[in-house]
């Protein structure tokens, strides 16, 4: 796997950005690791990575490999800014992981996927429910608080700006 990976970093080095892409999707397959390199790669070759990354998904025999998947591609879209089809695998994502931990990291991205797409009332219910979360496992995360604020105040809804903006300080 680590060769793989190696191949990925040589290849966009060398600016060989499919053959970053082709590295990283095989050594992911074998791993289930981070995808930076994978999401670095398709800021050049956007349509050659959501291919492979699609295939991958349909090879996919386990639910928890096809949320991975999901989850990966969702990156890729908005990390390229495709927002609506990120928000849509990582709601096919959601589906599979139930209510699992991994919910935390798919609310706060598509949080910030409908924050991105003006969607100010959807981005606050999942910065919300990712806010909620943390709390029950006893984190407080400004990040979250600051974003749902900005929300907010696109929406007019001053008072709440202020609640979160005194939660932040």
């Amino acid at each position: 796997a680590e060769a793989y990976d190696l191949k990925a970093v040589i290849s966009m080095v060398g600016e060989d950005y499919r053959g970053a892409i082709d590295n990283s999707i095989r050594y992911l397959l074998l791993t289930h690791d981070d995808a930076d390199m994978l999401l670095s790669a398709s800021k050049h070759e956007f349509k050659y990575a959501i291919d492979n990354i699609t295939v991958a998904l349909q090879i996919a025999s386990e639910l928890q490999s096809k949320a991975y998947w999901y989850g990966i591609r969702a990156m890729a879209y908005s990390y390229n800014n495709y927002y609506a089809e990120a928000i849509d695998d990582m709601q096919n994502k959601l589906i599979i992981n139930g209510d699992s931990v991994a919910q935390l990291f798919n609310n706060f991205q598509l949080a910030d996927c409908y924050l991105h797409l003006m969607d100010y009332p959807k981005a606050v219910y999942h910065y919300t429910k990712t806010i909620q979360t943390l709390e029950e496992r006893g984190v407080r995360d400004a990040e979250c608080y600051l974003y749902r604020a900005m929300c907010y105040y696109d929406m007019n809804e001053l008072d709440s700006v202020w609640i979160d903006t005194d939660t932040i300080l």
